[in-house]
């Protein structure tokens, strides 16, 4: 997950398109989802 956010940084960072809060954001939404979906089962 953290490394392909990375490489997706990587790919973008050329156009200055990274934009690493909204990564964050998008890690910590799927990190929640994955714990929630954990904690039903």
């Amino acid at each position: 997950m953290i490394l392909s956010l990375k490489l997706c940084c990587k790919f973008l960072a050329d156009k200055h398109l990274c934009a690493e809060k909204k990564q964050v954001r998008i890690y910590h939404i799927l990190r929640e989802a994955f714990i929630s979906e954990v904690m039903h089962h």
